[in-house]
């Protein structure tokens, strides 16, 4: 199926922008660009823990790495709903249930579950009513009426 091709600054400005709009659909090209720069962020948050916590540096260094890292992580916590919505949206796009992103919180089995669903190719969809629509209940164009349910009394052999 053909996506249009977003960058990344556009696909993470649409997980901004429609952060509480969990009844869309989203597309891949949209969704792996906000998981990648969230990544990024995250590991940046954890590294700088590290760096904090595991060396001596001086007092100014320390103060200065220590209001980054709480940015970051402050990042991380407002960014979960958007996260949350952008994933429903994939799921619903990929036709699996929204609830399959709770198990996002399930670290490790859960989140790799998540993940291979929103990678997902979408199956192009037949319409349920109207033009296209496949009926079990209605007969072909070029067959008779009458093979469909029981044969009527009044008709005429």
């Amino acid at each position: 199926m053909n996506e249009e091709k977003i960058t990344w600054k556009q696909a993470v400005g649409r997980m901004w922008s429609r952060s509480f709009d969990f009844k869309g659909k989203s597309a891949k090209a949209e969704f792996w660009p906000c998981v990648a720069f969230q990544s990024i962020v995250f590991v940046i948050s954890v590294l700088l823990l590290f760096v904090m916590y595991n060396f001596d540096m001086s007092y100014s260094i320390y103060v200065c790495l220590q209001v980054v890292d709480l940015l970051l992580i402050a990042y991380c916590l407002v960014s979960v709903i958007p996260c949350l919505s952008l994933t429903a949206r994939r799921l619903r796009d990929a036709e699996k249930s929204v609830w399959w992103s709770v198990l996002v919180f399930v670290l490790g089995l859960g989140l790799v579950i998540v993940l291979v669903y929103c990678n997902l190719e979408v199956q192009e969809q037949r319409p349920l009513f109207g033009e296209g629509a496949e009926s079990l209940f209605q007969p072909e164009k070029n067959e008779p009426a009458t093979i469909y349910g029981p044969p009527s009394i009044f008709e005429e052999e």
